[in-house]
């Protein structure tokens, strides 16, 4: 064989290779963390604000999961005025958005339960939200399930 057929085959091979690359990439499913991305950017100063009053907090509310009993509990200061709180609660699964789960937070209680037991197992961010007494706040925690 000589120089020329073993170049032209090398050619070949090489943009083979490269197509079946570019085949592949394009079949990946590449997901955003969220899907207003680009929206929640712009208002992140609003977020940092939320963690901010957050971490003001003297008491801050707990959260607790147990597998055995497939539920997670979010327990707010009894020091916390809630009877003006809303918010929600938003499970959320990183490798995954469509295994995500949002939860409301309704006024007056100090205690919230929620059922696990329709999530995955593996690791969760628990991501709460709320707004009492004119502030708002965020904190969120990993948690296994």
């Amino acid at each position: 064989m000589n120089w020329g057929k073993s170049i032209t085959i090398t050619f070949f091979v090489f943009g083979g290779l490269l197509a079946t690359m570019v085949v592949i990439s394009m079949q990946q499913d590449v997901d955003l963390v969220s899907e207003d991305y680009y929206k929640e950017e712009i208002e992140y100063q609003t977020h940092i604000n939320k963690v901010k009053n957050f971490n003001k907090l003297d008491a801050k509310p707990v959260i607790q999961c147990s597998n055995e009993i497939k539920s997670c509990t979010i327990q707010f200061p009894k020091s916390m005025e809630v009877a003006d709180l809303s918010g929600t609660v938003h499970f959320f699964r990183p490798s995954g958005s469509h295994h995500d789960k949002l939860f409301s937070l309704e006024p007056g209680e100090h205690i919230f339960k929620f059922n696990t037991e329709e999530l995955i197992s593996g690791l969760w961010t628990v991501k709460v939200e709320w707004s009492t007494e004119g502030k708002d706040y965020y904190f969120e925690q990993n948690i296994g399930l």
